[in-house]
């Protein structure tokens, strides 16, 4: 009796972490295109301080050119940290899968 009712457990815990998973998809999808488009502004502004004569527009390019860097690096962090959740869960997954498989009678 036991193995059914752990093996229960393990099904419960398993319909857990897959609605995570499912939950952080939509996230990881917007990070996604946070970070799309912020590396696209970095690259035209760093384009417009290649081609910028002026010294006073130079220093406006730069300091905006700063704060999106600062964005990115964040945003990036944010990525990075969402990813290694969902590697983790996944692991997770996987292991209970092969425990109920193990647990389930033959």
């Amino acid at each position: 009796m036991s193995f059914a009712t752990s093996r229960e457990r393990l099904k419960a815990e398993k319909k857990k972490i897959e609605e995570e998973l499912m939950r952080l998809k939509p996230e990881k999808t917007g990070i996604q295109e946070k970070l799309s488009s912020i590396l696209n502004e970095e690259e035209r502004l760093i384009k417009e301080l290649r081609e910028c004569r002026d010294a006073y527009k130079y220093n406006k390019i730069d300091v905006r050119l700063n704060m999106i860097s600062r964005s990115r690096r964040e945003i990036n962090s944010e990525n990075e940290g969402l990813e290694r959740r969902v590697r983790g869960l996944t692991e997770d997954l996987e292991k209970i899968t092969r425990k109920i498989q193990y647990l389930k009678p033959k």
